[in-house]
């Protein structure tokens, strides 16, 4: 019972009441300082800036020379490239002949070779086989101008005929 005679203040049995939980993030005794915040900030992208290894100009000369690799690789295979479509169409060529002789149309007597050679080479390679001159000639004619490190001939018995594309300027 109170004593309404006491005026002194009753201690509260703090036991029974709920605590409640305190707001925010719970302290966990490791928190830094701004200080050692940046500190440790800039000891990280100075480990991360002392990684790179590589350098540039090596890249670079990497990346030239494998440039360079690819290029020829590219012109080596445009030249073998166009040495297959010649000797596809002069086996059209061919073609056409066999068929006119067996189904017995008759065909102009093939008089003419079609020769290649291609830029820094010495030999000429023979393209088909005969055929009628104003084809073989204008057959020439077509690859020479189409491509510009090739030149093409017309070869009949006793004469050449030979077409470099001219390089002009426009």
């Amino acid at each position: 019972m109170i004593d309404a005679q006491d005026k002194q203040t009753q201690p509260l049995p703090l036991d029974e009441q709920p605590t409640k939980p305190k707001r925010g993030r719970p302290t966990t005794g490791k928190a830094l300082s701004n200080a050692e915040r940046q500190k440790a900030y800039r000891e990280r992208a100075k480990a991360q800036r002392n990684e790179k290894t590589e350098k540039p100009a090596e890249d670079m000369q990497y990346l030239a020379d494998r440039l360079a690799e690819a290029w020829a690789e590219v012109n080596d295979l445009k030249s073998k490239l166009e040495l297959a479509e010649a000797r596809a169409d002069a086996m059209g060529n061919e073609l056409a002949i066999e068929k006119s002789k067996r189904y017995g149309k008759q065909a102009a007597e093939p008089a003419y070779n079609v020769e290649c050679k291609f830029l820094g080479m010495r030999v000429w390679e023979k393209i088909g086989e005969p055929t009628e001159k104003h084809y073989a000639i204008d057959f020439a004619r077509e690859r020479a101008e189409r491509n510009p490190g090739t030149t093409w001939r017309a070869i009949p018995a006793g004469e050449i005929f030979t077409f470099k594309k001219s390089k002009t300027k426009a």
